[in-house]
């Protein structure tokens, strides 16, 4: 048996969420309060099939996890903040595939999101209120950065997070230095 721990989440609408994990797996749990009756959503199970979190620089070690996206060929890439790069996981197995290191000398990514097409990353870097546009590698690869254009904003934006419309391609950048949300869309050619 594993030992159970349970997170309270307070949403808009005034309805407490739970999410209780037990072992490696997770039941989403909602009711209407914290002292109400607490009812699990029977249909909402999750089992943890990977995990990687030490505190470290080498492979498959973190400072500052901050961002997480899969690509259609299902790796999935992570901005690792504090140690300047993304680094690259399968998804099924979290086998360790790749890191990049070398688009990032001044900063590490914040956030990271493909584009729809899957032929671009967008990244965002929080501290120096940028976003880059880097080339995805192909299937079977992992490659080198290469980063193809870039969004310059101004000085402390500080772009915390962003996404993306998968119908539309619209980048959505929160921003909080400048408390506010930006809306970017692309020029049809």
């Amino acid at each position: 048996m594993g030992h159970e721990v349970s997170i309270a989440l307070y949403t808009r609408a005034h309805m407490w969420s739970q999410v209780r994990f037990q072992s490696r797996a997770c039941t989403l749990v909602a009711g209407t309060s914290p002292a109400g009756g607490v009812q699990e959503a029977s249909d909402q199970y999750f089992m943890m099939l990977w995990l990687h979190g030490e505190n470290g620089t080498g492979p498959a070690k973190f400072n500052i996890p901050h961002s997480v996206t899969v690509d259609s060929s299902g790796r999935v890439w992570v901005a690792d903040r504090g140690n300047k790069r993304i680094q690259v996981f399968d998804k099924d197995t979290g086998v360790w595939l790749g890191a990049w290191n070398n688009c990032f000398t001044e900063e590490g990514p914040s956030s990271v999101r493909f584009t729809p097409d899957g032929k671009y990353l967008i990244v965002a870097q929080l501290n120096l209120s940028r976003l880059l546009f880097v080339a995805a590698p192909p299937v079977g690869s992992i490659g080198y950065c290469s980063v193809i254009s870039s969004i310059q904003l101004a000085d402390q934006v500080l772009p915390h997070l962003l996404d993306i419309s998968g119908k539309t391609g619209a980048i959505y950048v929160a921003e909080i230095g400048a408390k506010q949300v930006q809306k970017y869309v692309p020029l049809k050619s």
